[in-house]
């Protein structure tokens, strides 16, 4: 065990720093899971509502004389905020402790705190907007306010028959022969299955964005599809970042359009595989025709049912935080990031959608994505959940975390039969 006093709580180290723990006290072990206490006090100079918003990975708890104030975990690589709103009377000398246990790397910790507001009244401003629609949908009965929704997002297609069937999904299969193998085992074990996934570093490690299998570990793609389909009768989804490692033929073919976000490549942002990367700009309707081209190339082409659209938000820095994402990916086709970032994900899944009912109009999409917008339910999508942080106070907090969403009014993108189902407004969730 060791004690030193502390100015603040701020740290942040990268993924790959050596000996991570010694950073955040020399007396610690080099490496391995930490405990850290930190005791103190805090005495307010004005009495009102105080929030405090620690910014954590791993394990955190604060206690606020003695009340638990937050208590909660998270994976290493989603660090993000949380909040805690007390009411803190002037002159008092409030005990504040935080336990953090760290079982992971890059560890995050920062404590922050806002003091109480000047103002009485809710006032909502946008850097960028023209303006604001609000839209109010009533009921009362749920399955009423659903179908106010969708008159004004737009009607979800029927899924394949198949997507209502069995799904098996796991942090990928490393080979061909692995995924296979598992559907083997359902059908001996008379265990019915529709759909196996693949996930994500099926590609070789420098080549993410090829859409390419690995020739050790997939010799045989369309060999394999064909087998899913044949032998074990079931269907493949199938893993699709919008993202493209330097030097790939799909991110020359890409850049040489000036398709691709170029903030990435001068600030040369390297992923956790130390190669270079960047996105598309899905904004650009011929980038988003060249995107599909080449999945349709090297994926649709082979056989592969059902796409698994990830890290569409898009996640062009690492855990990224909004304005670092404003950043990366501006500008845009359509302007500057801040005015249309959150609909990113709408345009990428709609690449998708409309290239394969072209190439295969007799055949029903199905896409899921890591991210939605407004109207995206249109393009038959499914909504991945499994890995955002949900808390089950999450929906009192819900408010606070609304405040980072741009209100932005997309007059841009009403385009096409949707009309306004094409996101007219910004309304978060």
């Amino acid at each position: 065990m060791a004690t030193r006093r502390e100015e603040r709580i701020d740290i942040a180290l990268p993924l790959d720093a050596p000996q991570q723990n010694l950073r955040i006290h020399p007396a610690l072990p080099p490496t391995g899971p930490i405990s850290v206490r930190w005791e103190g006090y805090v005495e307010p100079a004005e009495t009102g509502e105080y929030t405090l918003w620690p910014i954590y990975n791993a394990g955190l708890k604060v206690w606020l004389d003695d009340k638990l104030v937050v208590d909660h975990w998270r994976q290493g690589w989603l660090f993000w905020y949380d909040q805690a709103r007390v009411r803190l009377k002037a002159g008092h000398r409030y005990r504040l402790r935080l336990d953090w246990v760290v079982d992971q790397n890059e560890p995050h910790l920062k404590l922050l705190w806002k003091t109480p507001s000047k103002e009485t009244a809710t006032s909502l401003w946008s850097e960028v907007a023209d303006g604001v629609d609000y839209y109010f949908i009533y009921g009362p009965e749920p399955d009423r306010v659903v179908g106010g929704y969708r008159r004004l997002t737009g009607a979800a297609p029927m899924m394949p028959k198949w997507a209502f069937g069995l799904w098996q999904s796991r942090e990928r299969y490393r080979t061909q022969q692995e995924s296979l193998d598992v559907l083997g085992r359902f059908r001996s074990s008379r265990i019915p299955i529709d759909n196996i996934v693949q996930d994500w570093f099926y590609w070789r490690a420098p080549e993410w964005g090829s859409h390419e299998f690995d020739p050790e570990r997939f010799p045989d793609p369309a060999g394999w599809i064909r087998a899913i389909h044949d032998q074990y009768h079931a269907r493949l989804m199938i893993s699709v970042w919008p993202k493209f490692h330097e030097g790939t033929t799909n991110f020359e073919e890409l850049h040489s359009r000036g398709f691709l976000y170029e903030p990435n490549l001068t600030d040369g942002i390297a992923d956790w595989t130390k190669h270079r990367f960047t996105f598309y700009d899905a904004f650009n309707p011929e980038a988003r025709k060249m995107f599909w081209s080449q999945m349709n190339r090297e994926l649709f082409g082979k056989g592969v049912d059902a796409w698994w659209l990830d890290a569409s938000e898009p996640e062009l820095r690492h855990a990224p935080m909004l304005e670092d994402t404003r950043h990366a990916m501006n500008p845009t086709a359509l302007g500057t990031a801040s005015r249309v970032l959150l609909a990113y994900p709408l345009m990428n899944a709609e690449s998708v959608y409309e290239g394969q009912r072209a190439a295969a109009p007799d055949q029903r999409v199905f896409i899921l994505t890591r991210s939605a917008y407004l109207g995206q339910a249109a393009l038959c999508r499914g909504h991945m959940v499994g890995r955002h942080f949900i808390h089950l106070d999450g929906a009192a907090k819900a408010d606070s975390r609304r405040a980072e969403l741009l209100p932005v009014r997309h007059s841009v993108l009403d385009h096409g039969q949707r009309g306004v189902r094409r996101a007219a407004s910004l309304v978060s969730s």
